[in-house]
């Protein structure tokens, strides 16, 4: 009955999220507890936990919230949850930060949970940076 439908998902942007995403010039790295800066390469140890602070840097002197998503090469070296890298073992793995212009989100609360949902997918691509760390666990 409707396999002939065709659905097309078009991603798009305000022209506020265009103007800010246009004006961010890259993202600085922090340790949150000390607020040291950090390099490409982080080392940890198994028992040490490492808030990252993400911090944009525009091109001009506005101040503009940024959208922050981590994503690791391996997990079974390094989790990141809500932004702290969690060492599992020793190893390698590489830390992927995407970042773009804050999105709308919508908060659906019941007295049992709370879902957050984001317009995060429905940005185009060309609005979503990134910048990798490599992450040695020892």
């Amino acid at each position: 009955m409707f396999n002939d439908i065709d659905v097309t998902v078009i991603r798009s942007s305000t022209k506020e999220q265009a103007d800010i995403a246009a004006n961010i010039k890259d993202i600085e790295l922090s340790d949150l507890e000390s607020g040291e800066k950090l390099g490409t390469n982080v080392k940890l140890r198994t028992d040490q936990l490492l808030g990252l602070k993400v911090n944009g840097v525009f091109n001009s002197d506005t101040s503009n919230e940024i959208d922050v998503r981590y994503v690791s090469s391996d997990e079974s070296v390094v989790k990141v949850i809500n932004g702290v890298l969690q060492p599992v073992s020793k190893g390698k793995t590489t830390i992927t930060i995407m970042y773009a212009p804050k999105s709308d989100s919508i908060v659906c609360m019941s007295n049992i949970n709370s879902v957050t949902v984001d317009n995060w997918n429905e940005l185009p691509s060309s609005l979503i940076r990134t910048k990798t760390i490599t992450v040695e666990v020892t």
